[in-house]
């Protein structure tokens, strides 16, 4: 399993029981934590928000922007759109 992979799920397994107990829809799962990983994501209610902070100059973030969207859809199992 990836890096991000690993982040993805802990952050879904610690936030999103908090979320649903607290009746919030919308919260921040990932915030650049990982410096490889430079994505923001926001969910809301049964969609997520991926901001690409990467530099669009170098390519293994271009990589790693598509690894973290593939590992995002597979979590949460939902489609790429």
């Amino acid at each position: 399993m990836s890096v991000i992979a690993n982040r993805l799920e802990k952050n879904l397994k610690k936030l999103a029981p908090w979320a649903k107990r607290a009746g919030i829809s919308a919260y921040r799962l990932y915030d650049r934590d990982i410096p490889e990983y430079p994505v923001i994501i926001d969910i809301y209610n049964d969609f997520y928000v991926v901001y690409d902070k990467s530099n669009p100059h170098i390519e293994r973030d271009q990589v790693h922007f598509k690894e973290t969207v593939e590992q995002l859809s597979a979590k949460l199992k939902v489609p790429e759109s």
